[in-house]
């Protein structure tokens, strides 16, 4: 599955293009130059600002890389997860997003349900990550 999305860094707009999300990096074309994304470096604004505790202790926060509606929980509590593992789909604008791990862990705690209206940078669930 392809994705192409308009994203807003420092008040500058730009087009990117993710053929596939089945490996970490990623690679995305950003206005016709390719780059390698690894999706366990994304940070939420939370993270940028200090705010977060994403990094501490051996715990990840999974956050919501945008606004939108949680359709389904694909894991539970206590679930042992692999980077790559289907852990819950949104909804954004009537397209359905899958979001995976990026991390090897237990899900420790989920944060929403199916139905919640989520904001971008919210956590959804919460990784205990394996060293």
């Amino acid at each position: 599955m392809s994705y192409s999305l308009r994203v807003k860094i420092n008040d500058k707009w730009f087009s990117v293009k993710i053929d596939s999300l089945d490996s970490d990096p990623v690679i995305a074309n950003v206005d016709g130059e390719e780059f390698h994304v690894s999706l366990a470096s994304i940070q939420s604004k939370n993270d940028v600002d200090g705010k977060s505790s994403k990094r501490n202790s051996g715990k990840q926060n999974f956050v919501s890389p945008m606004p939108g509606v949680v359709v389904s929980i694909l894991v539970s509590e206590g679930d042992e997860v692999h980077s790559g593992t289907e852990l819950c789909v949104i909804e954004t604008m009537k397209i359905q997003q899958i979001l995976r791990s990026s991390y090897d862990g237990i899900v420790t705690k989920i944060n929403v349900k199916e139905s919640d209206q989520i904001k971008t940078g919210e956590t959804l669930l919460e990784i205990s990550v394996e060293n």
